[in-house]
């Protein structure tokens, strides 16, 4: 439904295509949704939980937490289609069986 939605819009030039958003949920946080959308949309590079982008010499510096808590830095020098989802402002995760914890006043 995203992808159709997006590639919908009028005049949109999907091979100069950049997308940013949150990349996790309440409930797991797998950050599965990115890569299967942006698959519809042809999209092949989408980084998740993406702390700093920057602009260095022309080319996009991208600073993607990974496995263990560690920062792998990727440069992309032209410009071609992306999605880089932003890591999530802290949120208490939302069990669907337990729920959302409370804090007692």
């Amino acid at each position: 439904m995203l992808a159709q939605t997006i590639s919908a819009i009028p005049g949109i030039d999907k091979s100069q295509l950049l997308l940013f958003g949150g990349w996790e949920s309440a409930t797991r946080g797998s950050g599965c949704v990115i890569p299967m959308v942006a698959a519809r949309l042809g999209i092949e590079d989408c980084f998740l939980a993406v702390d700093e982008l920057k602009i260095e010499d022309g080319a996009l510096v991208i600073k993607e937490r990974v496995e263990g808590g560690l920062l792998q830095v990727s440069r992309c020098a032209a410009l071609r289609p992306l999605w880089l989802g932003h890591r999530s402002l802290p949120e208490p995760p939302n069990h669907p069986q337990t729920g959302m914890p409370t804090c007692a006043p």
